[in-house]
């Protein structure tokens, strides 16, 4: 984003998730989920951004090497210790974000 001409010179300070369907139940709008990032993360997720579209690029949609890889059974073995679904989910998609970011084209 602040690399981009149309933002060039803003800086990212703070970071939200606006949700604009409606509560099924209540018909009521989210209240923003709002968040801050360290500088660290940020450059994760920069990474991880600039590898994702080094995958659009070269049309690499197949994924399904990351279940074969090194990566992936150290998350299964990380998973063993988690006390349920959500920690699961967690462990396995750090470790599916780090293969996408070792494995990116071009990278």
């Amino acid at each position: 984003m602040e690399s981009s001409a149309e933002f060039e010179g803003y800086t990212v300070e703070a970071m939200g998730d606006y949700y604009v369907e409606p509560d099924k139940k209540t018909g009521e709008l989210s209240k923003p989920f709002m968040a801050t990032a360290t500088a660290e993360e940020v450059r994760e997720l920069e990474r991880l951004t600039d590898a994702v579209w080094a995958r659009v690029r070269a049309g690499a949609w197949d994924t399904s090497a990351f279940e074969r890889s090194q990566l992936y059974e150290q998350a299964r073995e990380q998973q063993e210790g988690c006390r349920n679904k959500n920690e699961k989910a967690a462990v396995m998609q750090q470790a599916y974000e780090q293969w996408l970011v070792e494995t990116a084209p071009g990278c």
